[in-house]
């Protein structure tokens, strides 16, 4: 699992506000996994982290597990006037998160660029 951080705002300025978290979600994605990526995400937003990216471009399984993670991971967020989004997801992913009916509160994107768009 890798965080990077994507500042929104110039280099020597960076805050929690200004900031988007952004994890590169594992090759597969199951219980365990799940578990270590909500530890993680979780302590960044108690540290005060407002927009989290999740980034797909690696991942080629999500289990139902790693469902209810984003699922939680929104709805905490959400409470903290946040956002969280998703992008590079693979055909399979998208049609999986499409059937589960994926709240609203996270934003999926085809790229990168368009993501960190909407967070501005």
């Amino acid at each position: 699992m890798q965080i990077d951080i994507v500042s929104l705002s110039p280099a020597d300025s960076i805050s929690d506000s200004a900031a988007v978290y952004k994890i590169v979600m594992p090759k597969d994605v199951d219980y365990a996994i799940s578990r270590e990526v909500w530890l993680v995400l979780k302590t960044l937003i108690d540290g005060g982290a407002k927009y989290l990216y999740a980034d797909f471009k690696e991942n080629e399984e999500i289990d139902s597990s790693g469902l209810s993670m984003l699922i939680r991971l929104a709805n905490l967020v959400k409470e903290k006037k946040g956002k969280v989004a998703v992008a590079n997801l693979s055909q399979k992913n998208q049609r999986l998160l499409s059937m589960v009916n994926v709240p609203e509160s996270i934003s999926v994107f085809s790229s990168e660029t368009d993501l960190l768009d909407s967070f501005r």
